[in-house]
């Protein structure tokens, strides 16, 4: 596995870590560290994030929400979506469906309402609906 490779695994596990942690566990040098650092968050790296412990996102309400669209509409219709807070991902998707919305809110009636915003949206023909008991992983 490439230095790039083993850099954003580490990454991916643990963005807080110092150059010189890194560096340690990747067997190289700070300076380089610092070299595919720059390098990757030019071609590679989006943004740096937070995840949540599990505690906290466990008092969330999380849904699937599976979207037929008017083909005419799917441009127009994914940029009403990304207004919709809730709406923390958008997937173009394969087979009777366009799109899958995941929506997370803080409780089941704000859920609620923005799966009813996203059925009344102009192009959505019909949805489906699953609310998310539980994550077994996440990466």
């Amino acid at each position: 596995m490439s230095i790039n490779s083993r850099l954003l695994v580490l990454l991916q596990q643990n963005s807080r870590a110092t150059v010189t942690e890194l560096a340690s566990q990747l067997g190289v040098s700070r300076i380089t560290v610092k070299e595919h650092m720059q390098r990757l968050e030019k071609e590679a790296i989006a943004s740096y994030t937070v995840k949540l412990k599990d505690e906290i996102t466990a008092q969330q309400v999380r849904a699937l929400v599976l979207i037929a669209v008017d083909q005419g509409m799917m441009k127009q219709l994914s940029s009403q979506l990304r207004g919709i807070h809730s709406v923390v991902a958008l997937h173009s998707i394969s087979g009777e469906y366009d799109y899958a919305a995941t929506l997370c809110a803080d409780n089941t009636a704000l859920l609620d309402q923005d799966i009813d915003r996203i059925s009344e949206t102009e192009g959505v023909l019909r949805t489906m609906t699953s609310v998310i008991l539980s994550t077994k992983f996440s990466r």
